[in-house]
Order: structure tokens, then sequence, then C-alpha cells
């Protein structure tokens, strides 16, 4: 085949022109180093020449080896993909075990709560999905202020119109209660300046001020919320 003596011809010339440690690669055109123990020798009328051959051990199967070990989130909290691995294995049979990063995870949300199915991507095949759960948590607690703010000097602390709520992580109100006086803590009718009460409930704490003014012929206190502390 006059064809394929050209074309074998042409590839010893230009392995000539190569340099020592060098191969002519057909594909590119190009002088290229490789090691010669890699590289197959052709020998034809006396002229040889050599030309590097690569076999590819292409990728078989990929699945993911082990889960996170985090699969419980709070509402805001950041993936943790700590012990989670995939599985890559070649033609070959034999097999790599490589971490899951975050750039390899899509569908999470932190502030969607619930259970999120995310998926795995390798080199852009996906590999598998696994299961995450977001859950809103109690974060503070917000208070409304008694009806009555103005006291006069002596005079008891009255909590009617104030209440206390518990706030989610999310922003949602869990529950609303009255505040009682076995809720309140630090209040002294007498005392005069500054004093600062305490609202408990729930583990939480808020601080509300009292400020006790002096008028010509009387004192008063008046109460503002100032906390939380």
């Amino acid at each position: 085949n006059n064809t394929c003596i050209n074309s074998i011809s042409d590839m010893f010339y230009n392995s000539m022109l190569c340099a020592d440690g060098e191969v002519y690669e057909q594909v590119t055109g190009q002088c290229v180093n490789h090691s010669l123990s890699d590289a197959i020798t052709v020998d034809y009328n006396g002229h040889k020449a050599k030309f590097y051959v690569t076999i590819v051990d292409s990728v078989k199967d990929m699945t993911i080896e082990s889960l996170p070990t985090k699969d419980n989130y709070l509402y805001g909290e950041e993936l943790d993909l700590t012990g989670g691995t995939i599985r890559v294995t070649r033609e070959s049979g034999n097999y790599d075990i490589i971490n899951i990063t975050p750039d390899m995870v899509s569908g999470y949300n932190p502030k969607d709560l619930g259970p999120q199915e995310l998926t795995v991507t390798y080199n852009g095949t996906e590999v598998g999905k696994f299961t995450v759960t977001v859950n809103d948590y109690e974060k503070a607690l917000q208070i409304k202020k008694p009806n009555k703010t103005e006291y006069e000097y002596g005079e008891k602390l009255e909590l009617k119109g104030a209440k206390a709520s518990i706030i989610m992580a999310s922003g949602a109100v869990k529950e609303t209660v009255d505040i009682t006086a076995s809720m309140v803590s630090g209040f002294n009718s007498k005392k005069e300046g500054t004093q600062t009460i305490s609202v408990n409930y729930k583990d939480f704490d808020y601080g509300i001020e009292l400020f006790r003014n002096l008028k010509e012929t009387h004192k008063n206190l008046k109460l503002i919320l100032a906390g939380p502390f």
C-alpha cells in the first residue's frame, strides 16, 4: 500500500529530525520528550524510528464510598463533609479513594429547613446522592415592654402588657407568653438612681434598665428596655 509506505516513510524522516531523547508524535506533528522505554520501535529497511503509545486506564465506575459523618445541621450552619469519600474504579480494577470536597456537592441550602438531597459530582459525572437535615433552633428572647413605664418612688412594678417571645434562628416566633413576676428580678422601687432588672425565660435573659427621675414635687421611675444582656 503506497499510502501506508509513504506514511511510514514520513514518520521515519520526521523522527530523524528529532533531538536525542525525543520522539516524533504523529498526531501533533511535533517532537516530544518521551522515555525511550515507553516508545515503540519500527524497523523498516534498516531505518528505525520510535513513536509513543499511551494506554489510558479509563474510569469504569464511581460510587460514594463513605458518607460524611455529619448529617444534621443547625439553621445557617456550613456544610461539613468530613468523612465523605468516593471510590473511582478503573477498567484495570485499580481504584482511588477521593475525599468529597465542597466543589463536588450541590443542593445544600443552610437556610432551607428540613431534609435536603445533595448531589455529588466528580469530573462532570454524577457519583451519587445523600441526605442531610437542617434544623431550626431557639436563638433569642424578644421582649415587649409593659404598658406602664413611669413609676413614682416606692410604687410596685406592674407587668401588664409585657410579653416574652422565643425567636428561632430562622426569625420565626416559636411562642409568646405574658411576663410574670416570677420571671423578673432586680426591681427595687425605693432604690435611687439607675437600676437594671432582668427577665428570664427558658434560660434566656433580657435586661431592662430603670431610670429614676427627680421632679419638683415627687420622685419618678422611668422604665426603658435596654437588653439583651
